[in-house]
């Protein structure tokens, strides 16, 4: 009877903690779960990675960095490389000089090469123009490059340069002509006084030459008296019956008063030397046989 009465009033306890409990919980708001860590708590237990030291269907490659090329690189890959050693022999241009090399080295002096002269400078470079070869003066082409010989055409003047002499200098005698070149080896056109005498080269720089009965010769509407070996006649001449004087530096005929020796005479293009009686610029004037005033 005792339990009996236990058991009841227990539950009548029970009964009325489950009626307080009903009533707070309907008092408090809905409690929302935390969905985004349960999620993300669930995601990492789905894909947490198993250990790599257990054994598992993931299989290793082992691949070699150094073999793989990458179409995408343009350039040489950075390898050291020997290059072939460069043959500097035969010509080279440097510093916009041109050099001849014989074993490596740049030669110097006048060489033949392929059958052609030239001259280089005691450094190797190659020259040109007039250059002095054992003594000789020499000219040299700019464009082959090989010595030059005969008739040159230079900054304006004529040169003769000699395979075996050089360029020439003063009177010389080149395919039966003769001419005559300056210290310097120009060579001379018109009247030019050598050695003490009086020459005419003509437009080619060829001497005119007379002959042996002294025929006159004329030269820009002038006529002269040259001998065989070119030599033009100064001073007093006879030519064409009249008496001309022809000056000692320049060769040319001189007309009008002249004072020679000391002594006075006059003449004109048409009578010579005056003789005799004549009026010159309206005043009268008395002259011997010899032209004398």
């Amino acid at each position: 009877m005792n339990l009996i009465k236990y058991i009841t009033t227990a539950a009548a306890g029970l009964f009325c903690v489950g009626l307080l409990s009903i009533g707070v919980y309907a008092d408090e708001p809905d409690i929302i779960p935390d969905i985004t860590e349960k999620t993300t708590k669930q995601f990492v237990e789905e894909t947490t990675v198993p250990d790599v030291s257990e054994a598992s269907d993931v299989t290793t490659v082992s691949v070699d960095i150094d073999s793989i090329i990458s179409t995408d690189i343009l350039e040489d890959p950075k390898t050291e490389t020997t290059l072939p050693e460069e043959n500097m022999d035969g010509w080279q241009l440097k510093d916009n000089r041109w050099f001849y090399y014989n074993d490596g080295v740049p030669i110097s002096g006048i060489v033949e090469i392929d059958g052609k002269f030239y001259l280089f400078a005691p450094n190797g470079a190659l020259k040109t123009g007039w250059q002095t070869v054992n003594s000789i003066r020499t000219y040299f082409d700019y464009k082959t490059h090989q010595p030059v010989y005969g008739w040159i055409s230079y900054m304006g003047n004529v040169y003769y340069n000699d395979e075996h002499y050089g360029k020439l200098t003063g009177m010389q005698d080149i395919d039966d002509n003769t001419y005559i070149f300056t210290d310097t080896g120009i060579m001379h056109t018109g009247f030019i006084k050598y050695q003490g005498y009086i020459y005419y080269c003509n437009e080619n720089g060829i001497v005119i030459k007379g002959d042996d009965r002294y025929t006159p010769i004329g030269i820009a509407g002038t006529s002269y008296i040259i001998s065989p070996s070119g030599k033009v006649h100064t001073g007093w001449q006879s030519i064409n019956g009249l008496r001309v004087y022809f000056d000692t530096e320049t060769a040319e005929p001189v007309y009008g008063w002249i004072s020679y020796h000391g002594k006075y005479y006059y003449t004109d293009a048409e009578i010579g030397k005056y003789t005799g009686e004549h009026y010159i610029y309206n005043h009268p004037y008395r002259f011997d046989e010899s032209g004398i005033l």
